[in-house]
């Protein structure tokens, strides 16, 4: 080899070494900071990825299994199955894509967790055969679809422009524009103690018409689990903006304990409301017990669920306690042997024998149901409908809520109305698509939780099959103040 030619090497290879750090920090500046606002990745069951999880937990999944065609599929067999997705960056919106195959499961969603604390999440349609198999008359308006039992109306319009009766009406997904009015109420000063112990994140509906909305509420930190536990409590009005809001902080004993320090109060207040529906958020973890609720407010009624609290340190009685509900499924659990109890339903009963497990009752009356329970022994009640603790504090704003286990007969609907877009053939799999908003969302440690929700999964003859996960995240383009900030980060 000539000198010349050597020389020419050798500049080739210095140039190279020169060239490549300045290679790698474009590289790892475009990972990072993703300037072009666009980044798409996808995780088949069968691959590891850096960007999104495996599904968990393993209980409630098979290991991926090959098919003839070499293809991958895994089964889920648990509700609900849940993985996490870990970006290298904040993105305004997820746009999620599942390939799936569903044999008989009539609900299917993907949800994104929305409130670490509540444990709540935004969930989205992947797949309801409830509504593809319906044999009703169909309406069809961009991603609107109604149902009716028999045809009224020629248009989706014509049913917005003039809905029939709130009582006939089911929704999935979609919230009538048109507000709801209490005929005959007129508010009352005189003062209404709800003395029932609550676990944790509730929810409720009250109804405000001249006058102040004013609710006191007593709680204990019971301090049963390691970490700090806060109380938020906000009042929402129908639009979905926050009219009050109060926070309390934790106590100051962040232990496990069990040593609860007595009482505390938040006042949560408003005034000089217009007339119309309020829903009011408890915001707090598993160790917070309220105690009682204080209200001049004449209806109160809780959405979907109560966790009744034990009574330990704070009273020596065992609490009985009685709601209504006009809910058609209802299940109850209980995660103490002390909690083993005969729970009268309408004219039936279901008995809670052992901890940690899940019972099932369906009430065959029609309209609202008494519920007695006669040891309030951390029992978690959910149902498809409204709670209240009696019944001339129930009002039930809300058409009736489509779930897996609906029965439109028996509910006597005749309309359905959702936000729905089916899901589209792609082979033997199914290809679902759905976008979340991901500016009032849970994003701790740079990670979004997201959950596969498959009521009914356990059912026999229901299968539930993944193929694989893609999502394509999207933010504004870099500007050219991030690549410099970024710049500053990685070589200052």
């Amino acid at each position: 080899m000539n000198e010349s030619r050597q020389k020419n090497i050798t500049r080739i290879i210095q140039s190279l070494i020169i060239l490549l750090p300045g290679l790698v920090f474009v590289w790892l500046i475009n990972i990072d900071l993703v300037p072009a606002g666009v980044f798409e990745t996808t995780r088949a069951v069968n691959e590891r990825s850096p960007y999104i999880d495996q599904v968990l937990p393993d209980a409630r999944v098979e290991a991926p299994q090959q098919l003839s065609n070499a293809e991958w599929s895994q089964k889920i067999i648990g509700d609900p199955a849940f993985f996490f997705v870990h970006p290298q960056r904040f993105f305004d919106q997820v746009e999620t894509e599942i390939r799936f195959k569903n044999s008989n499961l009539p609900i299917v969603e993907l949800g994104i967790l929305a409130d670490a604390t509540t444990g709540a999440y935004a969930l989205e349609p992947l797949q309801n055969l409830l509504i593809d198999n319906s044999k009703w008359s169909r309406l069809v308006s961009d991603d609107i679809i109604l149902l009716q039992r028999n045809p009224k109306f020629e248009t989706v319009e014509d049913f917005l422009r003039q809905p029939p009766a709130r009582s006939e009406i089911a929704t999935y997904h979609y919230g009538l524009t048109e507000p709801y009015r209490l005929s005959g109420y007129t508010p009352t000063s005189i003062q209404t103690v709800l003395n029932v112990s609550l676990r944790g994140s509730h929810e409720f509906y009250t109804y405000i018409k001249n006058e102040d909305l004013n609710f006191v509420f007593a709680f204990m930190d019971m301090n049963r689990l390691v970490g700090e536990d806060t109380v938020t409590l906000i009042a929402i009005d129908e639009t979905g903006k926050s009219v009050a809001e109060i926070r309390a902080q934790d106590d100051g004993n962040t232990l496990n304990d069990s040593k609860a320090l007595g009482l505390r109060q938040l006042t949560l207040k408003a005034t000089a409301l217009p007339e119309g529906v309020y829903k009011i958020q408890m915001k707090a973890s598993e160790d917070i017990f309220f105690r009682s609720i204080a209200t001049t407010q004449q209806k109160i009624t809780f959405l979907n669920q109560i966790w009744l609290a034990d009574q330990v340190g704070f009273s020596e009685q065992n609490r009985t306690t009685d709601f209504v509900t006009e809910g058609k499924n209802l299940k109850l659990a209980t995660r103490h042997a002390s909690g083993a109890q005969t729970i009268t339903i309408g004219r039936g009963s279901v008995a809670i024998l052992e901890p940690y497990i899940e019972y099932e009752y369906a009430p065959p009356e029609a309209g609202l149901v008494k519920v007695n329970v006669p040891k309030s022994e951390d029992l978690l009640i959910s149902s498809d409908g409204h709670l209240a603790f009696s019944q001339a504090q129930y009002f039930n704003p809300d058409p009736v809520r489509l779930t897996a286990e609906s029965d439109l007969d028996r509910l006597n609907v005749n309309y359905l109305i959702a936000k729905y877009i089916p899901p589209v053939q792609d082979g033997e799999w199914l290809l679902a698509r759905v976008k979340f908003a991901t500016s009032n969302v849970s994003f701790e440690d740079k990670t979004w939780k997201f959950v596969l929700s498959l009521p009914t999964i356990t059912q026999p003859d229901r299968q539930f099959f993944l193929n694989s996960v893609t999502m394509k995240f999207t933010r504004p383009k870099t500007t050219w103040n991030e690549v410099w900030g970024k710049f500053k980060e990685y070589v200052f």
